[in-house]
């Protein structure tokens, strides 16, 4: 029969009936909640049974600057007594208790303790902690609710409550209104119920009231009953736990039995035969897990002192030291022998590699190993040193760091039924031992003998030994139970272990074995002997799986890193899977033996030959032999049922072929496995940036409701106050009728003004005599009943004269419904008077300060009124569009607040006006306001003191806006400025170019024409650059004025991207283009007819930055007399304009068809040209005179 491992932690809770603290009188359930929490507690504890027995402690993430109002929301919706905690309080049955704000809650004994928090704001989790302190407590007699709420809190804690045997509880995330929590409860795996929150008290009540003594111990009945559990529960999972301790695993059944409400052994049985998930749920039960880093910290210290340093010693890098945590659990105690083992490498100049094959049973639990994530409170016994240095805060967590986890190898195993690993240096099974009976626990501790190598240790608990195998090891340290393998040879391993609970027959032939000595055990002989003499074997079934294997198979199997596989080929060691293919894969008939003889097998560096059998037994199975050579070969040549082949080089080149293909194909699958876990990963920090934003906006809402809550219990309490004390105090007549009109109370005011008593309650008000003249309270009040309309009217006293004013209101509760009619009475016989005088002042006051109002509020100028705290107590219109603020948003708030960029400026002024009370005038300011931000303003204001008794309260202020005013001189300022530049560089140029005509040797005339043209050009530029405010002027502009426009378009076309032109680099450029056209008009092509002129321009970079090169081509005109020098006054100011003011070149030559020009001018000086470039335009001498074309 198969058989597992039914416990797969490192620790468990001891599974004891026994209460961690005192028995508290009933079961208590620890309720936890944040966001929407509110709503939860109300369904949950209105379906409570104010008799069930139960105590309910409620916790919930609460603000802590706020007083909690639970106490009086929740009492209105059950029945139990509900109590806010305080510290020292007993818990006591069929009652409701509340944690308050800002506090911390433990229960110690049964008693509930308050403390201040540790943890900062943030950082507290109230949940988990109380569970925490529950489970240790009360044990059993706990269970846990994780109603709606964001986050995690909780989940730890309920851990820690199943682990101590208690029941847990989540509302159905469907149900919640926040799922965070409850979500997380879910995903735990250890959730015993889902339910909507008005179906747990039922359900909690159910559980605690079944009878915990409904399973007995010790009779034939029970015995029976646990085996068929077993069968049932090994038929659903695969798993078997029938040498798992009695006394446990009956109190495990007993608990399920309570969650599903079943107390009949039989009725459970047929449960658990038709419900598919009860296998599993009660498997989970039998797997709850206690574990910690690092626990028993002085058996860690004895690791790290004793053992560690002797399984690193001569190794180097090319080794790997390996190591098995066997019922790993979610990871800790590996980790915890993982950082150890860093903290050691971190001193060791060539470290080898470390492999530690941490494995479980529960793939669960191996998730959480894998994602090496950890909440605060399962890290909180590691040393901070090591916290900071080898785990990542996150917000789910700690998260290991890559380097510890990539030492940890996570893979489902089973200590009993699966091979072990081998050639261990350590093993670390720490109380696993202790949950099997004696005769497992001998039977797995050659296991781990067997998978040591030669000097390994073994690690086990403080209640563990070593069953009996004493001689197999020797003791390290006894009291922390360090072993190290000793010298004896490990016997054969047979697996699985085979050790099924016996039923009662089976039992009484064991005894009446043992009454027998004489009597031969066959079938242990025939066992005996196959373990000791035959060679070793494995058996495997059609898929090529191993089911059963004998001893002494280690020289030829072994398991590799990572998840263990079954499949031969996968354990067979390099050499041989080529052999076993061959024998695997013929067809050799039914019956047919195929050997595969004298196959080379390395084994720690010597070359072993073996042969290799493959026997069919039966239709499903086949054995397989290995026998080395050495010994005598079952196997003849001549045999005819055996087909025997010798083990050739090709058979070797054929198995590495194949193992490459294989390597190729895994390689393959481990990229795809490694995309899709990216992929998986970029959609879970999604989904987690997400949370966080829910998160946070669950935060926002649920502090909103809060405040709102709290504004309204505050309002009502108030309103209760006034109410009671305006009945006990106020000289106002009330009377408050019933539904009938029957006089129900009065205030003492009603009874001396009406002359009422005690006798008129119960009275019908129309019956009573109020002395109150042309009314009719009677009919008022029915009126008032039936259109539940208010009544008023002024009323006179018949006897002393007194007006009243009468009011009539229907009554009405809190959830509107009408129960009658309030009566009340005010005197106002002495305001009567008072009324019509108030009233003309009022309207005359109301008038004038109407007028000042209106004054104040349209005003042009902006003005304003603050306090000695410089908050603002009132401003006008104009003010606040100063400030780009509406008034409202700006009134009670503080200077600093409206205007920060000006308060340091305006805060003094204010201090000196309090302080002197004398105002200041003139005061200057610049700042920026919200109205134009980045854009500094300058305001002159001036500040008046407001006093009232001599003092000084207030400041008043008056703020005009002069921005624009000194934007406007300073503009009118550089205005002239640029003014008077301009005309002196216009003068100097005309100055410049009539001192040059003067030296012309051409005739006055000409000279004369010739300078009003080139002024005439300089005055068309300008026009140009004064259209753009003198800034730029486009390129394609200049020349079309020189030349289209004079010329015409027919004779002269203009080509090339748009250039802007700075001012200065224009006046240079268009003197060099009115020349060469002039030069064109008089001389070239454009004096003959069919001539033109085709001018384009392009930006290239020489490698100096970006060039202008513009192309002058004349065709079609005169031919170039031999006397044209290039020397004139025309080529001269073109070169002086290019080369001088703007450093560029000038290339002049004579075609068939007129003159061509190619000039070159760098970019940055047609941008920016300095104010000497146009001096030297205007001062330059061509020195010499042309004579023709220039």
């Amino acid at each position: 029969m198969e058989d597992v491992s039914p416990v797969h932690t490192d620790s468990l809770v001891p599974d004891k009936p026994e209460l961690g603290g005192a028995v508290a009188s009933c079961p208590i359930v620890g309720v936890g909640a944040s966001a929407g929490g509110l709503e939860a507690f109300q369904e949950f504890l209105g379906a409570a049974d104010p008799s069930a027995g139960l105590a309910y402690v409620l916790v919930q993430h609460l603000d802590p600057n706020h007083e909690s109002m639970l106490p009086e929301l929740l009492s209105r919706r059950t029945k139990l007594p509900v109590n806010a905690i305080t510290d020292g309080m007993t818990v006591a049955p069929d009652t409701v208790y509340l944690l308050p704000p800002n506090r911390e809650l433990r229960i110690e004994d049964g008693v509930l303790r308050l403390r201040e928090f540790v943890q900062p704001r943030g950082q507290r989790r109230p949940i988990d902690t109380f569970f925490a302190s529950l489970a240790t407590d009360q044990t059993v007699n706990a269970a846990c609710v994780v109603l709606s709420g964001t986050g995690a809190d909780g989940s730890e804690g309920l851990r820690m409550v199943k682990e101590a045997g208690g029941l847990t509880v989540a509302q159905s995330p469907s149900e919640a209104k926040y799922d965070g929590m409850p979500n997380s409860a879910v995903s735990t795996g250890l959730v015993d119920l889902i339910l909507s929150a008005d179906e747990m008290p039922r359900n909690l009540a159910n559980y605690f009231s079944a009878s915990r003594g409904a399973l007995g111990l010790g009779d034939k009945i029970e015995e029976t009953f646990l085996s068929r559990v077993s069968d049932a529960v090994r038929y659903r999972t695969g798993h078997d736990f029938n040498n798992y301790k009695p006394s446990t695993v009956q109190r495990r059944i007993a608990r399920r039995m309570q969650v599903v409400g079943l107390s009949d052994r039989s009725e459970y049985i047929k449960h658990l035969m038709t419900n598919g998930d009860e296998g599993h749920l009660l498997f989970r039960d039998l797997l709850i897990n206690v574990t910690s880093f690092f626990r028993d910290p002085e058996a860690f210290q004895a690791l790290r002192s004793k053992v560690l340093p002797d399984i690193l010693e001569g190794r180097g890098a090319n080794e790997t030291v390996r190591i098995w945590v066997p019922a790993c659990s979610s990871g800790e105690e590996a980790y915890s022998i993982a950082i150890l083992l860093a903290e050691m490498l971190d001193r060791v100049e060539t470290p080898p590699s470390i492999s530690i094959f941490a494995t479980d049973i529960d793939q669960t639990m191996l998730s959480i190993g894998r994602d090496a994530i950890y909440p605060p409170s399962a890290v909180g016994d590691v040393p901070p040193e090591l916290l900071d240095r080898y785990f990542i805060g996150e917000e789910k967590g700690y998260r290991l760091t890559p380097r510890i986890r990539d030492m940890v190898r996570f893979s489902e195993h089973s200590v009993i039924k699966d091979p072990p690993f081998s050639r261990l240096d350590l093993i670390s099974c720490r109380n696993l031992l202790i949950y099997f009976e004696a005769e497992l626990q001998g039977r797995v501790i050659p296991v781990f003998h067997y998978a040591l190598r030669k000097g390994g240790y073994l690690f086990l608990g403080p209640s563990e030994n070593l069953a009996g195998h004493d001689e197999l090891f020797r003791t390290v340290d006894g009291p922390w139970r360090l072993y190290r393998k000793g010298s004896m040879r490990s016997q054969p391993l047979s697996l699985p272990i085979d050790l099924r609970r016996r039923t009662p027959g089976r039992r009484d032939t064991a005894t009446a074995a043992r009454a027998m000595p004489q009597a031969v055990d066959e079938e242990l002989v025939r066992r005996r002997v196959v373990e000791r003499y035959a060679p070793p074997f494995v058996l495997i079934d059609r898929a090529g799986s191993v089911v059963y294997s004998s001893g002494r198979t280690g020289r030829y199997l072994e398991f590799s890193g990572g998840k263990p596989s079954m499949k031969l080929l996968d354990l067979a060691k390099d050499g041989l899977r080529s052999a076993l293919r061959a024998v695997l894969g013929s067809d050799g008939g039914e019956a047919r033996r195929l050997v595969k003889r004298d196959v080379p097998l390395e084994v720690d560096g010597q070359v072993f030959m073996i042969d290799v059998s493959c026997e069919p037994i039966g239709r499903q199975m086949r054995l397989i032999v290995f026998q080395d050579t050495s010994e005598a070969r079952v196997d003849q040549d001549g045999d005819e049922d055996v087909e025997i082949t010798q083990f050739t080089d090709d058979m070797r080149i054929r198995e590495l072929e194949d193992e490459l293909s294989e390597s190729r194909q895994v390689l393959r699958t481990t990229i795809e496995e490694l995309e899709t876990s990216n992929e998986e990963l970029k959609s879970s920090n999604e989904e987690m940036m997400s949370m966080n934003e829910e998160l946070q906006s669950a935060n926002e809402e649920l502090s909103t409701i809060n405040d709102e809550l709290k504004t309204k219990i505050d309002a009502l309490a108030e309103a209760n106050d006034d109410i009671r004390n305006l009945l006990e105090s106020t000289r106002i007549a009330t009377m408050f009728l019933d539904q009938n009109l029957r006089m129900r109370s009065f205030t003492p005011e009603a009874a001396r003004v009406l002359r009422l008593s005690d006798a008129d309650k119960g009275r019908v008000i129309g019956d009573i005599r109020t002395r109150l003249d042309d009314i009719e309270l009677g009919r008022a009040a029915d009126e008032v009943l039936r259109t539940l309309e208010p009544f008023d009217a002024t009323v006179e006293q018949d006897e002393t004269g007194r007006v009243f004013l009468l009011r009539m209101i229907p009554y009405r509760t809190l959830d509107d419904e009408i129960k009658g009619v309030v009566i009340v009475l005010t005197d106002v016989t002495d305001l009567t008077s008072a009324v019509s005088r108030l009233e003309d002042a009022n309207q005359d006051a109301e008038n004038r300060l109407e007028e000042i109002e209106r004054i104040y509020a349209q005003t042009p100028v902006a003005m304003g009124l603050v306090d000695r705290d410089m908050t603002y107590l009132r401003l006008n219109r104009r003010l606040a569009e100063v400030y780009g603020q509406p008034p409202d948003a700006i009134v009670g708030r503080q200077v600093s607040d409206v205007v920060p960029h000006i308060a340091e400026l305006i805060a003094p002024v204010i201090a000196q006006v309090f302080e002197t009370g004398e105002g200041r005038h003139d005061v200057e300011i610049i700042g920026e306001t919200a109205a134009r931000p980045g854009e500094p303003r300058v305001f002159m204001t001036d500040w008046h003191p407001y006093t009232r008794d001599g003092e000084v309260v207030a400041v008043g202020f008056v703020f005009e806006d002069i921005t624009e005013t000194r934007q406007r001189d300073e503009h009118l300022r550089q205005l002239m400025y640029e003014l008077q530049h301009r005309v002196k560089n216009v003068l100097a140029n005309v100055l410049a170019l009539t001192r040059q005509a003067q030296r012309s040797d051409k005739p006055p005339a000409v000279a004369l024409e010739r300078l009003s043209d080139r002024i005439q050009s300089m005055a068309q530029t300008n026009n140009l650059l004064s259209a753009q405010d003198w800034r730029f002027v486009a390129l394609e502009e200049l020349l079309r004025a020189e030349l289209p426009s004079v010329y015409g378009e027919d004779v002269c076309t203009l080509k090339g991207p748009k250039i802007q032109v700075g001012s200065r680099a224009a006046v240079a450029l268009s003197m060099a283009i009115h020349e060469m056209a002039t030069n064109a008009a008089k001389y070239g092509s454009l004096s003959a007819k069919g001539g033109r002129v085709d001018v384009s321009w392009r930006l290239e970079d020489r490698g100096q930055g970006l060039t202008l090169l513009l192309d002058w081509e004349e065709s079609g005109g005169p031919e170039v007399p031999p006397e044209a020098t290039g020397k004139g006054f025309g080529s001269t100011l073109i070169r002086a304009t290019i080369e001088q003011s703007l450093s560029g070149t000038v290339r002049r030559d004579f075609a068939e068809g007129g003159a061509r020009y190619a000039i070159t001018v760098p970019f940055n000086a047609l941008e920016t040209v300095a104010d000497e470039g146009e001096d030297r335009i205007a001062h330059s001498d061509p020195g010499g005179r042309g004579t023709g074309r220039s």
